[in-house]
């Protein structure tokens, strides 16, 4: 029998279908199982009321009458029964529920879904586009069925929230992308490893991958946003910044100084995650000016000695 759990649980199967499927770049799948995932959502909606409303009135017959009614006893044919399709269920729950309105983007996520239009897998900004029209109509979907925000998308919650929000820029969104598919990747592959061996295997890991460091350039150990690790390298120029105070005869050299990095690129060899730019570092919450060691060779005082 139809019943809200069994029809939120298989929603959430078809959510994380669908996000693992675009983590992975797999677009001839996001689509189809988003539409699914929403379809059922839309029917845990309805049935939470009452199950009678998913009822097809134009093929109705009294067997599914009976059986979304609860009284399976009293069909006929145990067969079915027949319900609505995935685009009059979000109708009903628009009639029924005016508080929650789709947006305009469904009908063509649900037309993928029937197979009368057809996304290629080039069309990247399509698809992001129809699956966070998805996940906001999921969301308030999930709001009335009052599943709490934190059990509505568990490892995929930061994803989603880059998704759908629309404060986010196009480097940030994808940065986030980057970052959830490094981390799905590790855990995918540390999922494999004996629990008490993971440890020793990251760090053998770790050990034989080598982050190339041009020679001008230099490196400071950060910690990876994605994983944690320790072993993390921001990779960059380094520049030599000496202290200069000023008097009456212009700027001189008052102390010893330091030398910053000016990160240009990350790189974690535990997860495989990286950004290049001072954008895509700051989108991923790295710092682009880091301190060095101060024993450094000196790069270039500049001109700050008084004559």
């Amino acid at each position: 029998m139809l019943n809200r759990d069994g029809l939120l649980a298989s929603a959430k199967d078809f959510a994380d279908r669908a996000l693992t499927a675009y983590i992975e770049d797999d677009t001839a799948v996001v689509l189809s199982h988003a539409a699914t995932s929403l379809e059922h959502l839309a029917k845990a909606v309805l049935c939470s009321r009452n199950p009678v409303l998913l009822m097809d009135i134009q093929r109705g017959k009294l067997d599914s009458l009976v059986q979304l009614a609860g009284l399976p006893e009293l069909a006929k044919k145990q067969e079915g029964p027949y319900t609505i399709s995935g685009t009059e269920a979000i109708n009903r729950v628009e009639l029924l529920w005016p508080g929650i309105k789709k947006p305009k983007e469904i009908d063509k996520l649900i037309a993928v879904r029937n197979m009368t239009l057809h996304v290629g897998q080039h069309q990247v900004d399509d698809i992001r586009e129809l699956l966070a029209a998805y996940l906001r109509l999921a969301n308030e979907l999930l709001e009335e069925l009052k599943v709490p925000e934190a059990e509505r998308w568990g490892e995929r919650a930061d994803l989603v929230e880059s998704l759908v929000s629309k404060s986010l820029d196009e480097i940030e969104r994808r940065v986030a992308q980057r970052m959830a598919q490094a981390k799905y990747k590790l855990d995918a592959w540390l999922s494999k490893v004996p629990g008490d061996m993971r440890e020793a295997v990251l760090m053998r890991t770790t050990a034989i991958v080598a982050v190339p460091v041009m020679e001008h350039e230099d490196w400071v150990p950060t910690v990876c946003p994605v994983c944690g690790s320790t072993e993390g390298l921001s990779v960059g120029e380094p520049v030599y910044l000496p202290d200069v105070d000023v008097d009456i005869n212009g700027p001189y050299v008052s102390g010893e100084g330091g030398y910053e990095l000016y990160a240009e690129r990350f790189s974690c060899p535990t997860c495989g995650f990286e950004v290049e730019g001072p954008e895509e570092l700051i989108a991923a919450g790295l710092e682009t000016n880091l301190d060095l060691p101060k024993d450094l060779e000196i790069v270039d005082e500049g001109p700050w000695t008084r004559d």
